[in-house]
């Protein structure tokens, strides 16, 4: 089925002028592109961005780094921003309000910028349709196409407009409130479920819009993409390169070619004039506007004056923590490699005990992403040993549980055809990782777990880290604990038993913003299910590694899709690009993972001896001691 349909912009201006006149209501949903064209001209998540790149990427970074952390998801970035270098800079989001803030940015709140045609005529819509409009915009031009149309705006999500005032539900906060928006992945995923199935609720009794949406966030479209009785779904948009629109089987009804603001000013000038507010409204058309390009540098040197103010003395001169801040992006975005060489940069310098701690921790990780388990075993106590000194508690429980994950791996791992050396030694490792595993687990337990209660203090970053690795360290014992199980009483009764685990490790991970736990969860759960009865787009919906750039997910899900695929070619197909994403990745025990299922489907496949041995030899630990004669043999007969 393809992903979407094309459909004429005349389809959504019938719908809208037959909303307006007491037909089918249509219902909104607003992403930043709404907030581009003139007279808002306001900067996208994108610009703001690069601006903060500007002032935090440290001397000598490649222009290639800088452009795939430009293309990544800027909550990603963000969130180590706003935790490494504090709470401050969640300030420079203000600047959305620079255009009716004289005293921030004189320059800006000169230009006469304000509500755009796509805003007023979404406005008006909703109020006639008595609808909501929701939207993921931080600023507050919704709400002034309301006041300009005589409309007071009702923003608390989940509340209804009436005769004169109208619903807006902004989901990810408002820029009025700085406390209140969500630019990270750790804020944006602990958003209320409850408001994401009132917002299904009002879409599936209406016909839905998405206008100026890239689907890239990480809450809403896979809720969307589950939501069968809201489809179809009009989606308009410039261009759909970019977007999401692609990545799930139901079909939308896509609009490509045609901007927000032309769709507005040619509906608004179809529907009646049948009251107050559609005269108001046909007056906007009117309404000389000021020049983009003109606009976009005068608030670009806003916005950079504001940056340099707030990132600067943040930072303090300090180029050890911008090098830190630099490779842990670039980690999150899977990009490893370079991140392993700004950490030889950080170490080759003189760095505080606490940024030397959190980068042993990277350290671990990216070895541990590179299956050099006995390496990442060997960071994280390091790094324990940091965090002792230091006295820092978070620090020290991700470190012990990073201890603990590189002594499962290194001990256990399971292919599909080939078989590894049974033996006495092999059990007792496993066993003692286990041990080790759940003794952590009770260890930790009342330190980690209340944290994902909504009330009381924020967590700093620290202890949301420590707090996701407890929920990562969870998800790994339920694995590591179905495994054996599994190879004890084979049948259907371990993941009916499993079932419920995996469901309640998805809602802590989703209370406490663990996007990464969401899916991890998520992909245990519908391996419970037979792919027969999968929901195909439930399946990818639970890739979130996909969403936030991970190529180590990617590839996971690639191939856990291969593995369930029905088609031979599809599965060889799906392996193949698995491949490259374990190549990308850098992950030797997924790429040889990958390849033996590709062998499975495809039996010319054949890599050579050297080709396999030399990748073992990458992996450490004795588990593939134990599976390399095999795994030779399969792959290379």
């Amino acid at each position: 089925m393809a992903a979407y349909t094309s459909v004429p912009v005349e389809d959504l201006i019938d719908a809208g002028v037959a909303a307006a006149n007491g037909g089918r209501p249509l219902i909104f949903f607003l992403g930043a592109g709404a907030s581009r064209p003139s007279p808002s001209c306001l900067p996208s998540p994108e610009t703001i961005q690069a601006v903060v790149l500007d002032q935090v990427i440290p001397t000598g970074a490649h222009k290639a780094e800088r452009a795939h952390l430009e293309g990544s998801l800027p909550e990603i970035y963000h969130e180590i921003l706003a935790h490494l270098g504090g709470p401050r800079a969640r300030e420079i989001w203000r600047c959305l309000s620079f255009w009716e803030s004289p005293p921030e940015a004189p320059a800006v709140a000169a230009l006469g910028l304000g509500p755009n045609l796509v805003h007023l005529l979404t406005v008006y819509l909703s109020w006639r349709c008595g609808l909501p409009l929701v939207t993921v915009n931080f600023d507050q031009m919704l709400e002034r196409a309301a006041e300009r149309l005589g409309l007071e705006p009702v923003l608390s999500p989940g509340a209804a407009g009436g005769a004169d005032s109208v619903a807006i539900w902004k989901i990810h906060g408002s820029v009025d409130d700085i406390g209140s928006i969500r630019t990270t992945l750790q804020s944006i995923t602990a958003g209320s479920p409850r408001e994401l199935t009132v917002i299904e609720r009002e879409f599936c009794r209406a016909q839905g819009c998405l206008i100026g949406y890239s689907g890239r966030d990480i809450d809403f479209f896979p809720f969307l993409c589950g939501w069968k009785g809201a489809r179809p779904i009009y989606w308009l948009d410039l261009n759909f390169e970019g977007t999401a629109i692609e990545r799930f089987s139901q079909p939308f009804l896509a609009i490509e070619g045609v901007g927000a603001e032309e769709w507005a000013r040619r509906m608004i000038e179809r529907l009646p004039a049948n009251n107050r507010r559609a005269e108001l409204l046909k007056a906007e058309l009117s309404t000389p506007l000021p020049e983009m390009r003109a606009v976009d540098d005068v608030y670009r040197q806003a916005i950079e004056g504001q940056a340099e103010s707030l990132l600067r003395p943040m930072l303090a001169g300090r180029e050890e923590r911008r090098i830190l801040i630099h490779a842990l992006a670039l980690a999150s975005i899977g990009r490893n490699r370079e991140a392993w060489d700004w950490l030889d940069r950080f170490f080759a310098a003189p760095r505080s005990p606490d940024l030397e701690c959190r980068a042993e921790l990277l350290r671990a990780a990216l070895s541990h992403e590179h299956s050099r388990y006995l390496d990442s075993r060997a960071h994280a106590l390091r790094a324990l040993r940091l965090a002792k000194r230091q006295r820092l508690r978070p620090q020290a429980v991700e470190a012990v549980l990073a201890a603990d994950e590189a002594l499962r791996m290194s001990t256990t791992t399971r292919f599909r055809f080939a078989r590894a050396k049974a033996s006495a030694p092999a059990a007792l490792e496993q066993g003692a990782a286990l041990l080790a595993m759940a003794w952590h687990a009770l260890r930790f337990l009342p330190r980690q777990i209340p944290w994902k209660r909504t009330g009381g203090s924020r967590p700093d970053f620290d202890q949301l880290r420590a707090t996701f690795a407890y929920l990562e360290h969870l998800v790994r014992i339920g694995a590591f604990g179905q495994g054996i199980a599994e190879r004890l009483l084979p049948g259907p009764l371990v993941k009916a038993a499993a079932h419920p685990w995996w469901g309640l490790l998805r809602r802590w991970s989703g209370r406490i913003g663990y996007a990464a736990g969401i899916g991890n969860a998520k992909k245990y759960q519908l391996r419970q299910v037979a792919p027969a009865t999968r929901d195909e787009d439930a399946f990818s919906a639970s890739s979130v590694y996909e969403l936030i750039s991970s190529p180590t997910g990617r590839a996971i899900d690639l191939r856990d899709r291969a593995e369930a695929a029905g088609d031979p070619a599809e599965a060889n197909s799906l392996y193949d690009q698995a491949l490259v994403w374990a190549e990308r990745a850098g992950n030797t025990s997924l790429l040889l993972k990958a390849m033996e299922g590709k062998k499975s489907v495809d039996p010319s496949y054949a890599p050579t001896k050297a080709e396999v041995e030399t990748l073992l030899d990458r992996v450490q630990g004795p588990a593939y001691d134990r599976i390399r004669d095999s795994l030779v043999a399969f792959l290379t007969r």
